[in-house]
């Protein structure tokens, strides 16, 4: 295999696999985009039950804590009803509302800034005149890989010869 039939190929499977690409994103764009919501919903659906299972779980602790100690409901009492506290030898923090939201904001707002770099490129090959050039710049691609580097045929006297 010479040089030029080395970079034959090369060239051949560059613009083959660019345009086989193309092709493939413009005909299957809806369906992956379909698959990627099914897919953030099945992730949400994930993080609320592993949520809700480890909220039955320390609530079981606690059930369990009050059968073992009836001194705890004196010190439960403040925290969830928001009372003042009893002991005057205790150390309590300081979050107040306005500062546990914001922390709840930044915290979700970094969550929702993550969003991946295939998904919009799918929103943007999802307009019907860009899937439409993306497919006819496929198809072109495609078509000038087998035109131009598709293999030389040998002339029947070449053949002969060798």
């Amino acid at each position: 295999m010479g040089k030029q039939d080395f970079l034959r190929l090369l060239l051949f499977v560059c613009f083959f696999t660019a345009g086989a690409a193309a092709l493939g994103l413009s005909v299957l764009c809806d369906e992956m985009l379909e698959y990627m919501d099914y897919e953030q919903v099945l992730k949400d659906t994930q993080a609320s039950r592993d949520k809700l299972e480890s909220l039955v779980e320390d609530y079981q602790a606690l059930l369990e804590q009050f059968e073992c100690d009836p001194n705890i409901y004196q010190r439960i009492t403040p925290i969830e009803l928001g009372s003042e506290r009893g002991d005057s030898n205790t150390v309590y923090p300081r979050a107040s509302q306005e500062l546990i939201a914001k922390t709840n904001e930044i915290l979700h707002a970094s969550d929702s800034n993550q969003e991946s770099w295939l998904f919009s490129v799918l929103n943007r090959c999802n307009d019907p005149i860009l899937r439409q050039i993306l497919f006819i710049s496929g198809a072109l691609l495609v078509l000038v890989s087998f035109v131009c580097f598709s293999p030389m045929r040998q002339s029947s006297e070449q053949a002969e010869e060798d």
